[in-house]
Formats: C-alpha cells, sequence, structure tokens
C-alpha cells in the first residue's frame, strides 16, 4: 500500500541522500494505517520532487525522549549540535 505525506526541502534531501533514515510522526489515525512492507511517497513541498521509500518498520514510543535514546540525530534527521532531554 502507498502512503502519501509532505516533507519541506531539508528533510526531503536527507531522506534522498540515505542519512535520514528514520521519519518521526504522531500516530494519529492516518498513520495507524501504514504498516512493515508499505510505500510512502514523500512529496518536497518546497520543489516539484518526490520519492517514494519502503517501510521497513513502525516502532512506537510513549514519548519522544524515549525514540532519541534509540537513534541518532542523523537519523531523524536533526541538527548533531542539538540535544533533546
Amino acid at each position: 500500500m502507498d502512503h502519501n505525506m509532505k516533507l519541506y526541502d531539508k528533510p526531503f534531501q536527507l531522506i534522498k541522500n540515505g542519512s535520514k533514515t528514520i521519519e518521526v510522526r504522531l500516530n494519529d489515525k492516518k498513520r495507524q494505517e501504514v504498516q512493515a512492507g508499505d510505500f510512502i511517497v514523500f512529496e518536497n513541498i518546497e520543489k516539484n520532487q518526490s520519492i517514494k521509500v519502503e517501510v521497513l518498520k513502525v516502532i512506537q514510543y510513549i514519548s519522544f525522549q524515549a525514540l532519541l535514546k534509540e537513534y541518532s540525530n542523523k537519523e531523524i534527521g536533526m541538527d548533531e549540535k542539538m540535544q533533546l532531554s
């Protein structure tokens, strides 16, 4: 199944070049439909570009902080200097 999601140019380019490997979204009704093996078509809202990627797995975390314990800033597309607690 294909899902369409929009991104600003910076995170879009990070996904495109392979450095951003984790997409963080609220677990709303639309996102609850996304399953491993599905595809997400990311649309760049600043440029006329799109990219289709496969969902390898879906993980739910109880908090953003719990997610940050598992992944680096680079993997989720955040500036390496940024620290959240």
